[in-house]
C-alpha cells in the first residue's frame, strides 16, 4: 500500500523540523523544503531546496515529488523589524504560490501556520478564534500574516485547508528564541516586567511538539477541514512563570526577589531608541532588548483559549505533552550541547543556540 506523503515548508526552522519529525514518526513519507538551514530530520525524509518566492519552483516540486496527501506550510519571515517587501515576499507571495498548487494539484489539504499575532497586541481573555484581526502598524510581520490567511482561504475550498494560530512556541529545538532570552536575562540579572500587569498577564506558551502534532492531526482529521485553531498549551502559563520555569530550566530559576515592575513609559523610550537603531542598521532585531513589537507583547494579557485544540486532540485519542515533559527535554537537550552553538550566559556555564533576532520578537518559522 502506498505510504502517504507529505511537504513541509520551511523544514529548516524550528516548527517546521518538529513538524518533519511528527510525520516521520506517523510513517509518512516526508519532504522538507528549505530555503537556508538544512534539515536534521533523518528517517522517512527527503531534502529539497527552494525559495517559496519562486512560483516556478514550487510547480516543478508540486510536479515532480506530488500529489502530495498534506502540505504543511510553516515557512516565513518573522522578526522585530525589517522591510516591508521582505515580508511580503516570504509571508503573503510564498504563500499565494503554495496555495495555487495545493489547488491545482488536489493536494489532500493545506495546513498553513498562522500565528495568534494576527489578533492584535491587546489585552485579552479566554480569546476563542472568533477575535476579529487587528493589524499593528509597527510591525509589518502582522500585516502579511492576516493576508496570507485571507489568501488561504481565497483559493482553497474549506476541505482542502486549515489555518493553525500558535502562540509562543518554545521547546527543545530552539536555536534562536529562548538562547536570546536567556542572555537578556544573564546580562540583566533578574527579570524585568512593564506595565500594569507585574507579570500576572498570560503568555500564550505552545510546546513545539504539540503545534506539530496539532499540524498532523489537522492534515488527517476530517472535523478539522476548513477550521482556524488556536494553538496554545492548555495549562496557562503568566509571563512571570515562563520566565522562571522555562527560560529557568536552561539559565537556573531566579530567586523570587530578583525582579522588577517597570512602568510601560519607562520602557517604551528605551524600545524606541532600540528599534530605530536596529532600522537604520537594516538589521532583523533591535539590537537591544526590548523593541517596541516586543514591548508590547510582553506587557499584555495574551489568554487565548485551547478549547478547539483541546476538542481535536480527546477526538483523535493524543495526549498533550505537559509543561514538565517539556522542560524535561528541554533541560536534557540544553545540558546534553546537541544543539547548535554555545551562547556563554555567566557563571562559567555556556546554553546552546546560534541563533539571532530578539527574543520576545514574533515567532512562527525559522528557516
Amino acid at each position: 500500500m502506498r505510504r502517504k506523503c507529505v511537504l513541509i515548508t520551511g523544514a529548516g526552522g524550528f516548527i517546521g523540523s518538529a513538524c518533519a519529525e511528527e510525520f516521520v514518526r506517523r510513517s509518512w513519507d516526508v519532504y522538507m523544503m528549505f530555503r537556508r538551514n538544512r534539515p536534521g530530520v533523518s528517517g522517512c525524509a527527503r531534502c529539497l531546496q527552494a525559495d517559496i518566492t519562486d512560483a516556478g519552483r514550487m510547480r516543478e516540486i508540486f510536479a515532480a515529488f506530488g500529489p502530495f496527501d498534506a502540505v504543511a506550510h510553516c515557512a516565513g519571515r518573522a522578526s522585530d523589524i525589517g522591510r516591508e517587501s521582505d515580508f511580503r515576499g516570504s509571508i503573503l507571495r510564498g504563500t499565494i504560490n503554495i496555495a495555487q498548487c495545493v489547488r491545482r494539484q488536489g493536494t489532500g489539504r493545506l495546513v498553513h501556520i498562522s500565528t495568534t499575532d494576527v489578533y492584535g497586541l491587546r489585552d485579552f481573555h479566554d480569546a476563542g478564534e472568533d477575535q476579529p484581526l487587528r493589524n499593528w502598524p509597527g510591525n509589518p510581520y502582522q500585516k502579511y500574516k492576516i493576508l496570507a490567511e485571507r489568501a488561504v482561504v481565497r483559493h482553497l475550498e474549506g476541505r482542502q485547508r486549515v489555518i493553525l494560530r500558535p502562540g509562543v512556541v518554545w521547546g527543545a529545538g530552539d536555536r534562536m528564541i529562548l538562547p536570546r532570552m536567556v542572555r537578556f536575562l544573564n546580562q540583566r540579572g533578574l527579570v524585568v516586567h512593564f506595565g500594569r500587569w507585574r507579570g500576572r498577564n498570560r503568555w500564550p506558551a505552545a510546546n513545539v511538539r504539540n503545534v506539530a502534532r496539532a499540524a498532523y492531526l489537522s492534515a488527517v482529521m476530517e472535523q478539522a477541514a476548513g477550521q482556524v485553531i488556536n494553538v496554545v498549551d492548555p495549562v496557562r502559563v503568566t509571563m512571570d512563570e515562563y520566565w522562571r520555569r522555562i527560560v529557568g530550566a536552561v539559565a537556573g530559576a531566579p530567586s523570587s526577589d530578583r525582579s522588577i515592575c517597570l512602568p510601560y513609559a519607562a520602557g517604551w523610550l528605551y524600545a524606541q531608541a532600540s528599534s530605530l537603531v536596529g532600522k537604520i542598521c537594516g538589521l532583523d532585531y533591535a539590537p537591544a532588548d526590548p523593541s517596541v513589537y516586543a514591548l508590547h507583547m510582553i506587557s499584555r494579557d495574551l489568554d487565548f483559549s485551547s478549547r478547539k485544540l483541546q476538542e481535536l486532540f480527546e477526538s483523535a485519542g493524543e495526549k498533550f505533552v505537559t509543561v514538565e515533559e517539556g522542560l524535561a527535554e528541554l533541560t536534557r537537550q540544553w545540558n546534553s550541547g546537541s544543539d547548535g552553538g554555545k551562547v556563554a550566559i555567566g557563571n562559567n556555564k555556556t546554553v546552546n543556540g546560534n541563533g539571532v533576532g530578539n527574543p520576545f520578537g514574533p515567532l512562527e518559522a525559522q528557516r
